[in-house]
Parts: C-alpha cells; structure tokens; sequence
C-alpha cells in the first residue's frame, strides 16, 4: 500500500512496470487520499474499451464516502502527435508512444487543482525503459473533470455516508470485481464499524 501523497509518482510508475512485465499492459488504477494519508486504493475492472464512466463511478464513490479531498488515476495511453494529420494505426499494429498518464485532483489546500503527468516508456529487450515525464496544468477530460466533482464536494457526500454505507461500498466494488485496498486508519474504523451477528 503507498503510504503518502508525495509518493504517487513513483508509485504509479513501479504498479505500471509491474503491470507490463506481467501482462503486456497498465490496470487502470484510483488512488484516494485525506492529506497525505491514503484511505483507497482500487485497480479497477475490466471494462470494454472506451466504457471507463460506470467503473470509474463506482469507485469515485467509494473515495467520496471516505472524505478524500487529494485524488490520483493512472492508466495506459497512446500519445498523438498534433504535427501527424493521421494517427499512425494500421491493422498490423500501433505505432503511437505509449505512456502512463497520471491525472492529480488535490483539493487539500482550497479549491481542487488538475494537473496531468504523462510517462512516455518503451519495452526493449522485454524490459520497461522509462522516458523524462511530462506536465500538463489544467487536465481535460472527463476522467479529471468527475475526480475534480468528487474532490469539490466531498464535504457534504461525506456528511450523508456512515460507515456502514461506507462498509456496503467497498463490499459492491469488489464484488464487482475492482481490487480495493484501505489504509490503515480507514480499516481500523471500518473495523470498529462492524457488529459481530447475534447468535
């Protein structure tokens, strides 16, 4: 599990090399933190591609039951140059750079922030070779748009989620198949939570 805000760069980066020396591609991933500690962590579920909205939602609402107010998404693209009228994609493969891209919400200090970093990589000789990332301020996109929604209004989602509701949401996403981790202190609540059934 990361342990602070501050490591999410080398995080993502260390799961994506992981990830592509094991399967060939990067798990969508959504890190959720208060401050600098993080409450969630979710690798999210297969979904066709293009049909992010409804995964992303479920786990959104998870990080926004849990108070989250720095938010964290890192998933694999293809970079398009704008200088290349046509995208270099034939049957026979895809020629455009691969990345990991990271898009940040941090609303801990004041009104949520985007910012975009963008981790060119290449596989050489069945190894992982990492390029100098990039930044982008303002990220676009409806995936850095609905984390800025969650981030801007956790106090109030917050307010209307027990931690039983919290328990039902962490129980629906991994029965719908994300892989969920919680930071220590989310556990040890949600642990107090829990009620032994009666017998």
């Amino acid at each position: 599990m990361i342990t602070t805000w501050h490591d999410v760069q080398r995080f993502t980066v260390r799961s994506a090399t992981e990830d592509l020396d094991a399967r060939g591609e990067v798990r969508p991933l959504l890190l959720a933190f208060t401050g600098d500690e993080p409450c969630a962590l979710a690798y999210l579920r297969w979904f066709p591609k293009g049909a992010y909205h409804d995964p992303m939602i479920e786990v959104l609402s998870l990080a926004s039951a849990l108070g989250a107010d720095r938010l964290a998404f890192a998933a694999g693209g293809r970079l398009t140059s704008l200088a290349d009228p046509i995208p270099p994609v034939t049957a026979e493969g895809d020629l455009r750079q691969r990345a990991l891209v990271v898009e940040y919400v941090d609303g801990h200090h004041g009104p949520p922030r985007r910012h975009s970093m963008i981790h060119p990589f290449a596989e050489t000789g069945g190894a992982v070779v990492w390029e100098d990332p990039v930044g982008l301020p303002d990220a676009q996109g409806w995936i850095p748009r609905a984390m800025e929604v969650m981030v801007g209004h956790r106090d109030e989602m917050t307010a209307r989620a027990t931690d039983e509701d919290t328990i039902d949401q962490v129980f629906r996403c991994v029965a719908l198949g994300h892989a969920v981790s919680l930071g220590p202190r989310v556990r040890a609540r949600l642990a107090r939570a829990v009620r032994p059934a009666p017998r």
